[in-house]
């Protein structure tokens, strides 16, 4: 990620939830439910992945925080059964 102040972030942030994504209360009435992936190799993803997820804490979301790596991206891929590769996973639909 560029070289970005915290408010700088923060800023991002805000509009990535606020405006991008719409996320806060349902029409059905509940609360969304938001899965935040980052890259762990860079501690300014995660500083970032982590504002995100409190700016959907603001709007009543529920929120997973995933960290990602390619190298245990392939060793999952190369552990799994395919069967299983070819569903999605439940995490993934929030």
């Amino acid at each position: 990620m560029a070289e970005l102040s915290r408010n700088e972030m923060l800023e991002y942030a805000s509009m990535l939830v606020n405006r991008s994504m719409s996320i806060g209360k349902k029409k059905g009435g509940g609360f969304d439910s938001v899965s935040i992936m980052y890259n762990d190799k860079d501690p300014s993803c995660r500083e970032f992945a982590e504002l995100v997820e409190e700016e959907c804490w603001k709007q009543g979301a529920y929120t997973i925080m995933r960290a990602y790596s390619s190298v245990r991206s392939r060793r999952k891929y190369a552990l799994s059964p395919e069967d299983s590769l070819r569903e999605m996973d439940p995490i993934a639909k929030a």
